[in-house]
C-alpha cells in the first residue's frame, strides 16, 4: 500500500505469503520416493519515496519459520534461508 497524500506521503508498506505444499522427493534411479512437509513463509516490506531516493527494507521469513525448501534426497536436504533483513538506496538521475 502506498500512502498517496499528507504527511506519510510516499510511504509505503506490503506483504506477501508464500505457500508450498507437500511435496514428493526422491532419487529416480532407485525410485525410492518420501514426503516433504508443506511450508509458508511470510515477507514483508517498508519502503519511502524521496524526491529521486527510494528507501526500502524488506524482510524475508518475518516470523523465522524453519523449512525444508527443496530436497533431492534424505541426504541432500536445502533448508529455506532464516529471517533475512535487506536493507536498500535507489536513486535515479
Amino acid at each position: 500500500y502506498n500512502i498517496p497524500s499528507g504527511v506519510l506521503k510516499g510511504l509505503g508498506v506490503s506483504a506477501g505469503v508464500i505457500y508450498v505444499g507437500k511435496q514428493w522427493a526422491g532419487d529416480p534411479t532407485t525410485a525410492t520416493y518420501y514426503p516433504v512437509s508443506g511450508w509458508t513463509r511470510l515477507d514483508s516490506a517498508l519502503y519511502y519515496k524521496w524526491r529521486h531516493y527510494q528507501f526500502a527494507l524488506n524482510v524475508q521469513n518475518v516470523l523465522d519459520r524453519r523449512y525444508i525448501a527443496y530436497a533431492q534426497s534424505p541426504e541432500e536436504l536445502d533448508v529455506g534461508e532464516q529471517r533475512k533483513l535487506v536493507f536498500s538506496l535507489e536513486t535515479r538521475f
